[in-house]
């Protein structure tokens, strides 16, 4: 199971909200990505959170600065809010020749109540394809109870590494 630093970007700085709204700033980019490698992170997650909205994408700059510190791996990617029906978004994607989906709950987004298990286990069963799941981590339980229903499935953790909720050193102890 990979760990993932997400990093939600809005203009120049890392924010945080919940259910993906009341987004608010909690750090600098670059900062936070040196901490994390620093203290073991599998990979980064770097999501310009408002690219879909302005129809652009606004990460060249940072990606520049990330790639000439060497870190990998990382993806960069814009975020878009969908509500299609599940079962038709993921034969379509599947279809296009994706190589892994990222599922984030926006029920679950920055609540800390744990992964949304009920929608993981509906996307799990479909796909054929590796699974990035994000949304809800609160505790080390809710990143062992994924490790062990599912195989093939990384988490991507924002608010608990933000906040210092959950070390990633804590991470790498219950996964091995």
């Amino acid at each position: 199971m990979r760990t993932i630093a997400r990093i939600d970007i809005k203009n120049e700085s890392v924010i945080k909200g919940i259910n993906l709204e009341g987004l608010r700033k909690v750090g600098d980019p670059i900062d936070l990505a040196k901490k994390y490698y620093s203290e073991g992170i599998d990979e980064l997650l770097i999501i310009d959170s408002v690219a879909s909205l302005y129809g652009r994408n606004n990460l060249f700059e940072l990606i520049k600065k990330i790639t000439n510190e060497k870190w990998e791996p990382y993806k960069f990617c814009g975020r878009e809010k969908t509500n299609l029906n599940v079962i038709n978004w993921i034969d379509t994607i599947q279809n296009k020749g994706c190589g892994e989906i990222l599922l984030t709950s926006i029920d679950k987004d920055g609540t800390e109540t744990g992964f949304d298990i009920e929608l993981i286990n509906a996307v799990y069963q479909l796909s054929h394809k590796p699974l990035i799941v994000s949304g809800g981590c609160g505790k080390l339980d809710d990143i062992k109870i994924i490790s062990k229903k599912f195989k093939n499935v990384s988490v991507a953790l924002a608010s608990v590494l933000h906040y210092k909720t959950i070390k990633i050193s804590e991470i790498k102890n219950i996964l091995k």
